[in-house]
Protein backbone atom coordinates (compact mmCIF):
# COMPACT_ATOMS: atom_id res chain seq x y z
CA UNK A 1 0.00 0.00 0.00
CA UNK A 2 1.18 3.41 -1.09
CA UNK A 3 1.55 6.00 1.77
CA UNK A 4 1.07 9.38 0.82
CA UNK A 5 2.47 12.24 3.26
CA UNK A 6 3.18 15.74 2.86
CA UNK A 7 6.30 16.51 0.73
CA UNK A 8 6.48 13.21 -1.27
CA UNK A 9 6.44 12.65 -4.88
CA UNK A 10 3.14 10.78 -5.18
CA UNK A 11 0.86 13.68 -3.65
CA UNK A 12 3.10 16.17 -5.45
CA UNK A 13 1.82 14.30 -8.59
CA UNK A 14 -1.98 14.27 -7.18
CA UNK A 15 -1.96 18.05 -6.59
CA UNK A 16 -0.58 18.61 -10.05
CA UNK A 17 -3.43 16.13 -11.33
CA UNK A 18 -6.49 18.15 -9.55
CA UNK A 19 -4.55 21.17 -10.44
CA UNK A 20 -4.50 20.95 -14.15
CA UNK A 21 -8.16 18.60 -14.15
CA UNK A 22 -6.42 16.39 -16.94
CA UNK A 23 -2.80 15.89 -17.10
CA UNK A 24 -1.17 14.83 -19.90
CA UNK A 25 1.08 11.94 -19.69
CA UNK A 26 3.63 13.04 -22.38
CA UNK A 27 3.78 16.35 -19.71
CA UNK A 28 5.39 13.95 -16.99
CA UNK A 29 8.69 13.62 -19.09
CA UNK A 30 9.62 17.85 -18.35
CA UNK A 31 8.14 16.66 -14.79
CA UNK A 32 11.33 17.14 -11.94
CA UNK A 33 12.94 14.07 -11.32
CA UNK A 34 13.88 10.58 -13.60
CA UNK A 35 10.85 9.35 -15.94
CA UNK A 36 10.91 6.34 -15.32
CA UNK A 37 10.80 6.93 -11.24
CA UNK A 38 7.62 9.29 -11.85
CA UNK A 39 5.76 6.55 -14.15
CA UNK A 40 6.25 4.25 -11.51
CA UNK A 41 4.69 6.24 -8.64
CA UNK A 42 2.04 7.16 -11.34
CA UNK A 43 0.98 3.64 -12.30
CA UNK A 44 1.24 2.66 -8.35
CA UNK A 45 -1.08 5.93 -7.70
CA UNK A 46 -3.66 4.23 -10.75
CA UNK A 47 -3.36 1.16 -8.83
CA UNK A 48 -4.36 2.12 -5.89
CA UNK A 49 -7.33 3.97 -7.19
CA UNK A 50 -6.10 7.90 -6.31
CA UNK A 51 -5.55 8.29 -10.37
CA UNK A 52 -7.96 6.91 -13.60
CA UNK A 53 -5.59 6.70 -16.62
CA UNK A 54 -7.41 7.18 -19.87
CA UNK A 55 -6.24 6.57 -23.53
CA UNK A 56 -7.73 8.95 -26.48
CA UNK A 57 -7.15 8.19 -30.28
CA UNK A 58 -7.00 10.88 -32.46
CA UNK A 59 -7.72 10.96 -36.17
CA UNK A 60 -4.08 9.87 -37.25
CA UNK A 61 -4.76 7.21 -34.59
CA UNK A 62 -1.93 8.76 -32.74
CA UNK A 63 -2.90 7.66 -28.76
CA UNK A 64 -3.46 10.71 -26.35
CA UNK A 65 -2.84 9.64 -22.50
CA UNK A 66 -4.34 11.22 -19.80
CA UNK A 67 -4.71 11.20 -15.96
CA UNK A 68 -7.25 12.50 -13.47
CA UNK A 69 -8.49 12.46 -9.93
CA UNK A 70 -11.06 9.44 -9.29
CA UNK A 71 -13.21 10.23 -6.24
CA UNK A 72 -10.40 8.73 -3.73
CA UNK A 73 -7.91 11.00 -5.17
Amino acid sequence: MLELKFGQRGLKLLFLVGFCGEFPMSLLARYPGYYDYNRRIVTSLVREGYLKERKFRDYDNHVVRSLSLTKKG
